[in-house]
């Protein structure tokens, strides 16, 4: 009897230590908190490789995020990304506005250098809270048109990246938007301006009436048409498609058409950002013409970081909770 208790014991207390062993020897894994206490998590929207007046298509996200974590996430319709919020909780939005059409030669006579370039897009920053469910509607930004011919040219509008949230497009609501720079051209005698941290664009001074640029599409209205046939760049409501440039004039003019984000086409000057509120039109006449106007910029969100003029490439807007 002895004998056999002995056995039990010994059993008993073999099979409990095997047990407290188990879960690391044999790695078992766990899920990642998708939202607050444990973890956090990063998702980086793109331009999905879209370029133009046009925003990506579902094949071309799809395409892009097939090996990150927005892989199934993101529906686009008419080149707006949606994404669903995943758990009620504090999260964190950065975005970036597109940069303005051209980076060929600048006149020496003027400007010179690479003073006659597009001008960068802002970058803008804050802490929101968002509940789960609540799909969030993301423009990013394209860069103006990049035209040149033989030794000159000019560049559309870059343009705005914007956040939104709401269950359709129209009535959506506003949560951050970085402005989008201004255009460049050989001919410029006034640096281009940048995306703006303001609400309101910063418009650039005229060297002349002759002629003007679109202007940058806003998030309450489209921007206004320019002369010889360009047009300025499409607001929020009519899905912030650029504007195109004109369709008269000669080939050292600034042929190129805005960026999907309301970046307004280009005539003789360069075109104007899209932004919260796009950027003015310039006016010009002559040889001499001023850069475009940079796009301003919005932001509802606590814990503020916002920089103007800071981004030269595509949009793009980083979430992280």
């Amino acid at each position: 009897m002895l004998r056999l208790l002995t056995f039990f014991l010994y059993f008993f207390f073999s099979l409990e230590g095997f047990s407290q062993i188990l879960p690391s020897s044999h790695g078992v894994h766990h899920k990642k908190p998708s939202g607050g206490g444990g973890g956090s998590e990063t998702r980086n929207f793109t331009n999905c490789s879209s370029t133009g007046i046009n925003g990506p298509t579902q094949s071309n996200c799809n395409t892009a995020y097939a090996s990150t974590d927005l892989n199934g996430e993101v529906t686009v319709n008419n080149g707006i990304q949606e994404w669903t919020v995943p758990a009620t909780g504090s999260y964190v939005i950065e975005v970036w506005g597109a940069r303005g059409g051209y980076t060929g030669g600048c006149f020496s006579g003027q400007l010179g250098g690479t003073l006659c370039h597009g001008a960068n897009g802002a970058r803008m920053k804050g802490t929101f809270s968002l509940t789960q469910g609540e799909i969030l509607r993301i423009a990013v930004g394209q860069m103006g048109e990049d035209y040149s011919s033989g030794t000159s040219g000019g560049g559309g509008g870059g343009g705005g990246t914007f956040v939104a949230k709401g269950n359709n497009h129209s009535g959506a609501t506003v949560l951050i938007v970085s402005g989008g720079g201004g255009g460049g051209h050989y001919y410029s005698s006034i640096v281009a301006k940048g995306g703006q941290t303001t609400e309101s664009g910063l418009g650039n001074n005229p060297t002349g009436s002759s002629y003007k640029a679109g202007g940058g599409g806003s998030w309450s209205s489209d921007g206004t048409d320019g002369t010889n046939g360009s047009t300025g760049g499409k607001g929020w409501v009519n899905l912030l498609v650029g504007g195109t440039h004109a369709t008269s004039g000669g080939n050292h003019w600034s042929k190129g058409d805005g960026g999907f984000g309301g970046g307004g086409g280009g005539t003789w000057p360069a075109g104007n950002g899209g932004g919260y509120n796009g950027g003015p039109q310039v006016q010009s006449g002559g040889n001499s013409t001023p850069g475009g106007s940079g796009g301003g910029s919005y932001n509802s969100g606590s814990s503020q970081d916002n920089t103007a003029s800071a981004w030269n490439s595509h949009g793009k807007v980083t979430i992280t909770w």
